[in-house]
């Protein structure tokens, strides 16, 4: 929650029709890391054979709805709780039991 408003522009950046597959390309290089990481965990074992995409898309679009809910509503609860337990909702679907 430290960067909020780099995290918005960055989902609305790559939801933009505007912005060249070229140039989306170039940014998501960033994200190459994150990649390999989910591509590691599938090799090993411990997140379940999605496609690496699908897989980073999912993780990406549970975390946006966890920082929307908390920064349009006024929900009574801590966020680092809220924070962790979206993680944790994504995580368990990812992982093999």
């Amino acid at each position: 929650m430290d960067n909020q408003e780099e995290f918005l522009f960055v989902g609305q950046f790559c939801s933009s029709p505007y912005i060249s597959k070229f140039t989306h390309e170039e940014v998501m290089k960033e994200f190459v890391f994150l990649h390999k990481l989910v591509t590691e965990g599938i090799k090993t074992g411990e997140i379940q054979e999605f496609s690496p995409e699908l897989t980073i898309s999912m993780f990406y679009q549970g975390s946006r709805a966890v920082v929307n809910l908390i920064l349009n509503s006024d929900v009574p609860k801590d966020k680092d709780e809220l924070i962790e337990n979206g993680f944790q909702i994504i995580w368990r679907g990812l992982t093999k039991k």
